[in-house]
């Protein structure tokens, strides 16, 4: 059977790779998708560029019509069990932390009382955290550790140049809204 090679962003990725999802609308003008074709799905960053991460499904289904526009179908995936041993180990690679690093003493050693500006922060960007300082800490050292995991040389640069982002908007926000901000963190972490 014929293999696709199609490119894809992080929350469609991890939804697939989860389970979540099973299904996506793809482009189909330019390939002849078949049921039992397979689909290479690799992941892509934000400027489009490769993250070394790749899923494989299998075509289970192909809804064409019913109101889709001609060039669109949506593909329904099902599990490949192929084994890629290269993928793999750039899946665990990403996913494994392989040391106790000062870094990670840092970020996984957090006490609570240091997250709540961190957790008004993400707040702000759309998070939904609960107003209790154990939520808060989990929330703050979840977002921390995603920096990690994304960049260990730069994560403590990366997650301060967010919050001070983030600041900035709230303090534009609240200044619009009550003339006068709240608190948060001003110097990043």
């Amino acid at each position: 059977m014929p293999e696709h090679i199609l490119k894809i962003h992080s929350v469609p990725f991890e939804d697939l790779r989860s389970g979540q999802k099973n299904c996506e609308v793809r482009n189909c003008s330019d390939r002849d998708f078949q049921t039992g074709d397979t689909v290479r799905l690799l992941l892509i960053d934000d400027a489009g560029k490769p993250a070394n991460r790749e899923l494989l499904r299998t075509i289970t289904h192909i809804q064409r019509g019913y109101g889709l526009p001609d060039d669109l179908c949506v593909l329904s995936y099902g599990w490949q069990f192929q084994f890629n041993q290269d993928a793999f180990q750039a899946e665990m690679k990403a996913a494994s932390l392989s040391e106790l690093t000062d870094d990670l003493r840092e970020i996984l050693g957090r006490p609570n009382f240091t997250c709540n500006g961190i957790a008004q922060m993400l707040r702000t960007t759309g998070r939904d955290i609960p107003r209790k300082s154990e939520e808060e800490q989990a929330a703050t050292i979840h977002w921390l550790l995603g920096h990690y995991l994304q960049d260990r040389i730069n994560w403590r640069a990366n997650a301060s140049n967010e919050l001070r982002t983030a600041a900035e908007k709230y303090k534009t926000a609240s200044t619009a809204d009550q003339g006068e901000v709240g608190t948060y963190p001003q110097e990043g972490l």
